[in-house]
């Protein structure tokens, strides 16, 4: 009883599985066609244009021969709109024509595919403008679950989207051919058109089981077997590369190690399973093939031999069927590589959605100062006027200074306002496309401002040759050090925020005196200095909070941190931390 409650709890969420993917490429692809009105056309009507001259080609063919079978020798024939010569000249009339409608259907099927390929580019392209305007609308702290990151879903997730979007536009191309040559198919003979349609479903079933089963291996590899794979690859490599005695005993030893481990197993089961997704798919397809085939000519031939139908006419249903088969297999097996995308465009469009609920989230109230962060006995104050070290173990996003600001409100009397009135800039936040004195402000329209800051980082006359140029990466390039710390802490001065959170890298990469100068400006905000590396030290600070684990384990003054015994014992930890993520290498596949 409890297994079949366990397997009926399977099947639900199977279905629900299914019914979420029919969903969210319904989603997708009705994006793609808003978005590319006129490529979508342009690939209907190509595929079209093709399927009719391919039809029509067959038809011709077929067409000359019966007439050709029928024909006395000597003379012409009327084929077509022609009068066909019997003979050299007549075979080259009747290949030219051929060989031209075979090309305008090749032709249309390249055109039809490139502007699918324009299609899935444009949805990529959106896609990672869609996923930054997202991000920049989460709310600081916001709680993402279990949802990838951000710069995986731009490199790989919007990618993807837009592969899966070009593949299921590609689709179009074959279902209309499919739906002119089943036309060909009912013009030939309505009756056994009709009775073919069973024969021809009988391979859905077993489709519908092996799907699932790809979407299963997709999971595995893309949540654990890839991961899982990195660690043990990376960990044979450390095993020979860390040492100098590299001696053939060692060498196999590692192999070994390598060999035998069950991820390496685990990997390359699931990375078989999906790279055979197509072929697999077409095996099974194809399968069926030889009794669609056998049922035709038993029942098509049995007509004929009693005369209700010619043997031309079969010929031409065999041919065209033929064409079909073939048709509906490319389609399955696109249908089979979707499957196998599903679980990173669902990663992606779950992140989507997840922004869309937090975007709403209540705008942030401003602190209240003092801010007592307390532990052990000991407290620090934050407050404006003073900077604080925090030293988080992490470098700062919209993600992890949710993490810091949190475990600062768990640690501290004023609790909860700390999440909702901090501003923050990161490392890695580098503000390119519009005028330096735009990104500087955060806004247009405030060149006096940008250039009485500069005076007072005593940058001025770079600030003001900067002013109206469009930063791009050369020009960010070609900016002094405190020029750039300019664009990315002037937005949050312009902000109203009392309480300032900043990572220590934009310090360090000044001169002691820019890098004063710049504390002189946020003098009147109270300073949240954030170091990841628990090894920094604390020049323009005079207290420190250290948290590990995402929360606060340790306050004090500058000097008990200097000689604290924890520094000592949380660098050995983040040293071990970091060895272990590089064990983890970034196996990227996209198995297309």
């Amino acid at each position: 009883m409890k297994r079949d409650a366990q397997s009926a709890v399977i099947e639900r969420s199977s279905r629900l599985g299914t019914r979420a993917a029919i969903g969210r490429y319904s989603v997708l692809l009705l994006d793609a066609v808003r978005m590319r009105k006129a490529d979508t056309a342009a690939v209907i009507g190509l595929g079209l244009v093709g399927a009719l001259a391919q039809a029509g080609a067959i038809g011709a063919l077929l067409s000359f021969l019966n007439v050709m079978s029928k024909s006395e020798s000597g003379g012409s024939v009327h084929w077509a709109w022609f009068d066909v010569e019997r003979g050299m000249s007549g075979l080259i009339v009747v290949s030219a024509v051929l060989a031209g409608m075979l090309l305008v259907a090749t032709g249309a099927s390249y055109l039809s595919a490139r502007r699918a390929r324009a299609i899935g580019r444009a949805c990529t392209e959106r896609s990672v403008e869609r996923l930054i305007r997202v991000v920049a609308e989460m709310p600081v702290g916001a709680n993402r679950g279990d949802l990838e990151s951000p710069r995986t879903l731009a490199v790989r997730g919007s990618r993807l989207m837009g592969l899966s979007a070009e593949s299921a536009i590609k689709l179009f191309h074959p279902l209309v051919q499919i739906v002119v040559l089943l036309g060909a198919l009912v013009y030939i003979d309505f009756g056994a058109t009709l009775w073919l349609v069973p024969a021809m479903l009988l391979p859905l079933p077993v489709l519908w089981k092996f799907n699932k089963s790809v979407r299963r291996s997709a999971r595995l590899f893309y949540e654990s077997a890839a991961a899982g794979f990195g660690r043990a690859a990376g960990s044979a490599i450390d095993t020979v590369d860390q040492t100098s005695v590299t001696n053939k005993t060692l060498c196999e030893a590692a192999i070994s190690q390598y060999r035998a481990s069950p991820a390496v197993a685990d990997y390359f089961r699931a990375y078989d399973d999906m790279s055979l997704t197509a072929d697999r798919a077409v095996l099974i397809t194809s399968s069926f093939r030889p009794l669609v085939l056998g049922y035709v000519l038993v029942v098509l031939g049995s007509r004929a031999l009693s005369g209700a139908m010619d043997w031309a006419q079969i010929i031409a249903f065999v041919v065209v069927l033929v064409q079909i088969l073939g048709r509906a297999e490319g389609v399955i097996a696109t249908f089979s590589v979707l499957n196998r995308l599903y679980t990173q465009v669902a990663a992606y469009m779950r992140f989507i959605e997840r922004g869309a609920e937090l975007s709403g989230a209540a705008v942030a109230k401003r602190a209240e100062f003092p801010i007592v962060v307390q532990c052990d006995g000991e407290r620090v104050e934050i407050a404006p006027g003073s900077a604080v070290q925090i030293y988080s173990g992490h470098t700062l996003s919209r993600l992890t200074a949710g993490d810091v600001l949190d475990a600062l409100a768990a640690a501290s009397e004023s609790g909860a306002q700390v999440v909702r009135a901090t501003a923050f800039v990161g490392r890695r936040y580098r503000p390119r496309g519009d005028r330096y004195g735009t990104l500087a402000a955060g806004e247009p329209g405030q060149d006096a401002w940008v250039c009485e800051i500069a005076e007072r980082l005593e940058c001025a006359s770079e600030v003001r040759a900067a002013l109206d140029g469009i930063v791009d990466d050369e020009t960010w390039n070609g900016l002094s050090e405190v020029a750039r710390v300019l664009l990315q802490i002037g937005p949050i001065l312009r902000s109203e925020a009392q309480l300032i959170a900043f990572d220590m890298a934009l310090l360090t990469a000044l001169e002691r005196a820019d890098a004063d100068r710049v504390m002189d400006v946020l003098a009147h905000r109270a300073v949240l200095i954030v170091a990841p590396d628990y090894r920094s030290g604390m020049p323009w600070a005079t207290s420190a909070i250290v948290m590990e684990d995402q929360r606060v384990v340790a306050v004090g003054s500058r000097d008990w941190w200097n000689r604290s015994t924890l520094r000592e014992r949380l660098t050995a930890g983040a040293k071990q931390g970091r060895s272990r993520r590089d064990d983890a290498l970034d196996v990227e596949t996209d198995l297309v």
